[in-house]
């Protein structure tokens, strides 16, 4: 049904569906059916709803089922990843990361001090000037545990919950916020797409 709205519809059915299943692998396990279907009817026909099945869904999908379903073996060290072959290095992983943050308007810092846990703060300021950031996750040098770090982030923002805290007693704007609640929150939205484009670019560049 979604695929008559669109692309973002198609992402919003699969968020909404995330939140709702949680960790129901009977529920999973058809989903990942059902995906891979949806990858073969649109590869020929449209090859970018094709890619964001596979890349958005069909392999968050399958991680979450495997992760769920106690498929994973961990044991105290690093996991493989099914999903992509490790051909780029940590720190060329970690300088394409950057170069697409800078590129995307955001500032980036990066702690590589322990190599199974990377860590990457991106900053940048709002229309308004807010000292806008947030951290992720790369473990075991793979690059899409990074990229899922950074989709769980996204789908937790709450654009009306960032405005509440910045919000003072007299129903104004706090701290340098922007005097009127409206604006506040449009701030906030658009700190919310920032965020969508930053992640939507690093997955079109890795996955």
């Amino acid at each position: 049904m979604a695929d008559k709205f669109g692309n973002e519809a198609i992402a919003d059915t699969y968020r909404k569906v995330k939140a709702e299943w949680k960790d129901n692998y009977k529920h999973w396990t058809e989903l990942c059916l059902v995906l891979n279907h949806k990858i073969w009817q649109w590869h020929e026909r449209d090859n970018q709803k094709a890619t964001l099945y596979d890349r958005r869904m069909a392999r968050r999908a399958a991680g979450v089922l495997l992760s769920n379903n106690g498929l994973k073996q961990s044991v105290g060290r690093c996991e493989v990843s099914h999903y992509k072959l490790k051909t780029m290095t940590a720190q060329e992983k970690i300088q394409k990361v950057t170069e697409i943050s800078q590129s995307k308007g955001w500032s980036i810092s990066v702690d590589d001090k322990n190599k199974s846990n990377i860590q990457f703060d991106f900053q940048r300021y709002t229309n308004y000037g807010q000292d806008f950031n947030f951290s992720a996750e790369m473990k075991c040098e793979d690059i899409d545990t990074l990229i899922a770090d950074m989709e769980q982030y996204f789908e937790g923002f709450d654009p009306d919950y960032e405005a509440y805290l910045w919000i003072g007693n007299d129903g104004h704007g706090k701290n340098g916020a922007p005097y009127h609640i409206k604006d506040i929150v449009s701030d906030m939205e658009e700190a919310e797409k920032q965020i969508h484009d930053l992640l939507e670019a690093l997955e079109t560049e890795f996955i």
